[in-house]
């Protein structure tokens, strides 16, 4: 790319709003007057130059080959699907709880469990996936098919025991992914 890279250097220097020349406006959001410099940035031919120069940019960085592969498109989707499922056993495992006879103390109980044991996924993923001979696509592979099996075997667990026992695994796993 021609133009200099924001996080390559650690500096803000190389960010449009730091040049003296720049069209965007660095006074405070409170300030209601205009700059007399920044009008003329507000015009159609400044616009049109601007969004040239995203559409260069974005094009530069953008691999848009990777749209058109079939096994590319089936992982995102099959992606978002999964991320957009591992969410709910979540965001219901308190309500899940209460439901099956548990009270409030220990459907808490149930989440700070799984958000302890999601933490320490993180930590021990991240330890386990920085050593060399660790495949890491079949290591997200087969977490993701544990939080699958959990999630599926869980209507079963009825009693509180094994409902913590589901939380920490699941946590464990989704602190993986």
């Amino acid at each position: 790319m021609s133009q200099n890279d924001v996080f390559c250097n650690g500096s803000v220097t190389f960010t449009r709003q730091c040049h003296k020349d720049s069209c965007e406006d660095v006074g405070s959001i409170a300030s209601s007057t205009v700059r007399p410099e920044t009008q003329s940035c507000n015009s159609l031919p400044a616009k049109i130059s601007i969004a040239k120069k995203m559409r260069q940019t974005i094009s530069e960085i953008m691999i848009f080959k990777l749209l058109a592969d079939t096994v590319f498109i089936l992982v995102a989707v099959s992606s978002l699907v999964a991320c957009i499922g591992l969410v709910v056993p979540i965001v219901f495992l308190a309500n899940r709880g209460l439901r099956l006879g548990m009270d409030s103390s220990q459907s808490s109980w149930l989440v700070s469990a799984m958000g302890i044991a999601n933490t320490l996924g993180r930590v021990v993923s991240g330890l386990i996936a920085s050593i060399n001979c660790v495949d890491r696509l079949m290591l997200y592979s087969a977490v993701r098919a544990v939080c699958g099996i959990l999630s599926l075997f869980s209507g079963l667990l009825w009693t509180f025991p094994l409902q913590m026992c589901y939380a920490i695994i699941f946590g464990f796993c989704y602190g993986t992914l």
